[in-house]
């Protein structure tokens, strides 16, 4: 259903969070921090967040961003201490 409309849960959820902030607007923006080094004629790009969800989901989104003949894709991701990291690596073009 493209037109369905999200649960009474939802709205509720959000008037409380809304009125637990004394009325202002809640923002739930997660940073993510993205660094680009070289290493052995291949790209990687490595990417830190606190948020699992956000940095994965940057970093597949420049993952999918480099052209396919480069072969790009998440060599590894783990936590160091409070921070998420992944590392998308590929190939140069050279």
């Amino acid at each position: 259903m493209p037109n369905a409309l999200p649960p009474a849960a939802t709205y509720q959820h959000a008037f409380e969070a809304q009125r637990a902030a004394g009325g202002q607007v809640v923002s739930t923006r997660t940073l993510v921090r993205e660094t680009t080094t070289r290493i052995h004629g291949r790209d990687h790009f490595e990417f830190r967040g606190t948020d699992e969800d956000s940095v994965y989901a940057a970093a597949l989104d420049r993952k999918n961003s480099i052209d396919i003949y480069r072969s790009p894709a998440v060599a590894y991701r783990y936590w160091e201490g409070d921070e998420y990291v992944v590392m998308v690596r590929c190939f140069g073009l050279d």
